[in-house]
């Protein structure tokens, strides 16, 4: 005879109850993944402070200083929508 004959109603439940879990699983290391890049870019931006330092005290020129400016505000944009994605400031 077939499995199917053998299913109950609660084994229905048993079978959402995994499949919830294997989302939950998901969302959380989609979660850790978002964390995990936020901490890249923060990182990025604390590694190149100095040369906003630099350029804020005059030692290096707004041309020298415009890729860097550029990089961090891309940085900055993409830890915003990441913190927006996984519900607020991390």
């Amino acid at each position: 005879h077939s499995d199917e004959a053998d299913l109950r109603d609660d084994d229905v439940v048993v079978e959402h109850i995994h499949e919830d879990a294997k989302t939950e699983e998901k969302e959380n290391e989609n979660k850790q993944a978002k964390l995990a890049r936020i901490a890249e870019l923060k990182r990025l931006l604390s590694d190149s402070d100095y040369k906003a330092l630099k350029f804020a005290e005059g030692y290096i020129s707004a041309e020298d200083y415009a890729e860097t400016k550029l990089a961090r505000q891309s940085w900055r944009n993409e830890i915003n929508d990441l913190e927006n994605q996984i519900g607020g400031d991390v």
